[in-house]
């Protein structure tokens, strides 16, 4: 049975009550961790919280696209990553290096 999206997993650690979580550092609660670490001020934890946010399914690929849209992942390293099929109309890609990135089937389309 597959463990439901919002809940802990086995890769999941507890370390709360931290404004800038360390990017070494283990947070708490899964997805909301995720969206913790894509809200933060360093470049460093936001590009790896990408990473994260995938093991959640579509849940934590509707983040990935809402911070590409919201400009959060400017100049990000995202090699390998696979968006296929991701709406990503509008989404601020300006510098992100998306080399060997699946982007079969996304939407690429430029907002106006």
């Amino acid at each position: 049975m597959k463990p439901e999206p919002q809940k802990p997993r086995e890769f999941d650690a507890v370390l709360g009550g931290q404004s800038n979580i360390p990017l070494s550092a283990a947070v708490l609660g899964g997805i909301e961790g995720v969206k913790m670490r894509l809200d933060s001020g360093k470049d460093e934890t936001r590009f790896a919280a990408v990473f994260e946010a995938l093991k959640y399914g579509k849940e934590g690929l509707d983040l990935v696209i809402k911070a590409f849209q919201e400009g959060k992942l400017i100049g990000s390293n995202l090699s390998g990553i696979d968006l296929s099929g991701a709406d990503l109309r509008g989404a601020d890609l300006r510098e992100a290096n998306l080399s060997n990135a699946n982007l079969s089937d996304a939407n690429l389309e430029l907002s106006q």
